[in-house]
């Protein structure tokens, strides 16, 4: 499961690479998100809707959206308000405070969405949603840790290097999880980064030193090349094109580093279990 250290770190862009990759070796992939919070819906295959960053990552993946892939999606209605879809339908608009109330009927719908998934699927990769360092939200959690503690599933925590403070993002995140939520971190990943890594290893080190965690930083070069989903294309470290694309375009460095660019943004994908991808350069 790929958690964040907050929104917009890239969460979803890296779930739907690794989707990818993963189908690109022949695994039946699946994407899940327990909780989103988006009045950007798509439609389902079960005629229902549910968040619009699944039904790009099934598309990634190479199958039909299903409700299942997001169970609970709220649409803000006002500040303090949402609309809850389960399952692809309207439940009821709930105020906050109301929706927490409601933590045991939803996990129950999570869980069994998550496991009909992983029923019929190789492998399932999923997403957190915001911060899992939310701790006054964690008792009534159910889209990062309160759903990863009840089934035990592993967790890579994904952080943006480009809004700054990225270090403290990692380590101050740790330092207010509960111990057991700790656990099931196995590693953590440095987002969004540009330029000549090795004037960040002294930072990598650092974290890693702290948190005990493993960084999925360091073999990014490893990945593969391309990927014939995406319309690709080539460019030397630090060219960074102005023309706008429609899609997520994966950008192979000269120097073999791989960039993957959303809009006009360049970030990095990366993570520490790559051996098996290395047959997979030129696919």
């Amino acid at each position: 499961m790929i958690q964040g250290c907050g929104s917009n770190v890239g969460k979803s862009l890296l779930v739907a690479g690794l989707i990818r990759a993963a189908k690109k070796r022949g695994l039946r992939v699946a994407p899940f998100k327990p909780q989103n919070m988006s009045n950007n819906a798509a439609i389902t295959v079960d005629g229902g809707e549910a968040g619009r960053a699944q039904s790009f990552q099934a598309y990634a993946a190479g199958i039909d959206f299903h409700s299942d892939m997001n169970p609970v999606l709220l649409k803000p209605e006002s500040m303090i308000g949402s609309q809850v879809i389960l399952n692809g339908k309207k439940y009821k608009s709930l105020k906050a405070r109301e929706y927490y109330s409601h933590k045991d009927k939803f996990i129950g719908i999570v869980i069994k969405s998550f496991r009909n998934l992983v029923n019929n699927y190789d492998l399932v990769i999923a997403e957190g949603a915001g911060s899992l360092a939310e701790v006054n939200l964690r008792k009534a959690d159910i889209a990062n840790m309160g759903f990863a503690s009840v089934l035990s599933i592993p967790v890579i925590v994904a952080a943006d290097i480009e809004r700054g403070g990225v270090i403290a993002q990692l380590i101050g995140t740790k330092e207010v999880l509960d111990q057991n939520d700790i656990n099931l971190i196995e590693g953590f990943i440095i987002n969004k980064f540009r330029g000549d890594k090795s004037l960040f290893d002294d930072g990598v080190a650092f974290i890693e030193k702290k948190t005990n965690w493993r960084s999925c930083f360091r073999r990014g070069n490893r990945l593969p090349t391309r990927c014939r989903f995406f319309r690709c294309t080539r460019a030397p470290i630090g060219r960074m094109t102005r023309r706008r694309e429609r899609f997520l375009i994966p950008t192979l460095s000269k120097c073999g580093r791989i960039f993957v660019r959303s809009s006009s943004r360049f970030w990095r994908l990366v993570f520490s279990d790559i051996s098996g991808f290395e047959n997979d350069r030129n696919a």
